[in-house]
């Protein structure tokens, strides 16, 4: 990959490491700043391949993956995971200790609809079992909080509705295109399609079609198991 500023694939093909299977091929495709895109991946492999060759991390394949600087393009997992400690240090990167305000921080959580955990967190700096005191959706939230408060450009997002919910993650997506992050979103069937811009369908094959308007017919459902 190289670094740019926006996001880009060209001719990107990627294989399974265990059959050489094609799970995405020859993809090509500009995904300027301000994009919102839902990307639907029949097969489960392919979607981890293409979050992990987008993070830099996937080493079966071929092409040109154009993206910007590693701490503009962030990652919000499937599953949270949030360490034991308080709520300031769950929010906070070490190298961030300007964004160090109580009534910001306050505000950012209560904007995600979970204002409330901090009081059953008895405030910022209350060490916590969050596994223990939060439902997943609220563990979500807090991931969320920790991505806007590093300001990337872009993130890209791993079928977030199963833990945030429709109604939790259409709020996430409309804070994001408040602040101007671009996003892209590995969906499911359930996810608020009103709230993109572009759509790509990647069938089982790995061959792609990209839309600019919902399309009527998505290739297939996702999947939950392939090899």
């Amino acid at each position: 990959g190289e670094v740019c500023d926006g996001l880009s694939f060209t001719n990107l093909t990627l294989y399974s490491p265990n059959s050489n299977r094609v799970l995405v091929r020859d993809l090509t495709l500009d995904i300027p700043k301000g994009s919102h895109v839902l990307i639907h991946v029949t097969s489960q492999s392919a979607r981890q391949a293409l979050i992990r060759a987008t993070a830099g991390i996937w080493m079966c394949g071929e092409g040109l993956i154009s993206r910007p600087a590693p701490d503009t393009i962030l990652f919000l997992p499937q599953r949270p995971y949030l360490p034991p400690g308080t709520l300031r240090e769950l929010l906070l990167r070490t190298n961030d200790a300007g964004a160090n305000n109580t009534e910001m921080l306050v505000e950012l959580l209560e904007s995600l609809g979970i204002g409330n955990v901090i009081k059953r967190a008895e405030g910022l700096d209350n060490e916590i079992r969050w596994n223990d005191t939060l439902s997943l959706g609220e563990q979500q939230m807090i991931t969320v909080a920790r991505l806007l408060l590093a300001k990337p450009d872009y993130v890209f997002l791993d079928r977030p509705g199963s833990a945030l919910g429709e109604e939790g993650l259409r709020r996430v997506l409309n804070i994001f295109t408040e602040r101007g992050i671009s996003y892209l979103t590995i969906g499911a069937r359930n996810d608020p399609e009103e709230s993109y811009n572009l759509f790509i369908d990647i069938a089982y094959d790995g061959s792609w079609l990209c839309y600019d308007e919902k399309p009527g017919h998505w290739s297939n459902p996702p999947s939950e198991n392939d090899n």
